[in-house]
């Protein structure tokens, strides 16, 4: 299905088909799904951004895979430049039934090889769990390939962080009470020293 917003920029119906898995039969079996608008003249970047967006991924420790099928048990297909993006939002374009074509998402974290180089891991993600370290950051557990990965659910706001810095601020009377000086007067010291006794 197709719009156009206010500014006149037609955008596309997208259904995301993510944390579910390839069969032998290149089926995309037991996944959840979510859906973007995506406008016609979108980059390879920004759907990338949108999905991260979408999926509440953080960009640093998970990577992502897009791909889709034009024949049910045919191999996907994989998005991973702005030509072959165009060509799946022309594909989509052109269809009437909005809910074709959707995008499955894989994911995969990088680490760190013997090597200099980064290597992605694939990952499926099964039964994830979620776990408040703060009040500021929401983390999510996955259990993958018995090793848990932990991923951000909610970077930190602006009002978080303001919030968090004004109530760790000691209040202005106990700051007063400490930093108070007392003035010494006697009239028969002629000298002042430190750590004198009076």
């Amino acid at each position: 299905m197709r719009g156009v917003d206010e500014r006149g920029i037609e955008y596309i119906n997208i259904f995301l088909h993510y944390c579910g898995e390839w069969n032998e039969n290149h089926e995309y079996k037991n996944f959840k799904k979510a859906v973007i608008l995506v406008p016609l003249e979108c980059t390879f970047n920004n759907l990338v951004e949108e999905i991260y967006s979408e999926l509440e991924l953080n960009q640093t420790i998970m990577d992502i895979t897009i791909q889709y099928q034009v024949k049910y048990s045919e191999p996907p297909i994989k998005i991973r430049t702005n030509k072959s993006l165009v060509f799946y939002l022309e594909l989509k374009r052109k269809d009437k039934d909005f809910t074709s074509f959707p995008l499955c998402i894989d994911f995969s974290t990088v680490t760190a090889s013997s090597g200099s180089s980064n290597l992605h891991q694939k990952l499926h993600l099964e039964k994830p769990a979620t776990s408040t370290s703060s009040d500021m950051l929401q983390l999510q557990l996955y259990e993958i390939n018995n090793s848990t990965i932990i991923a951000p659910l909610r970077l930190p706001t602006v009002e978080d962080i303001a919030y968090e810095v004004s109530h760790n601020v000691p209040e202005v009377d106990d700051v007063i009470m400490e930093a108070k000086t007392t003035i010494i007067f006697h009239p028969n010291v002629d000298k002042i020293e430190r750590n004198q006794i009076y």
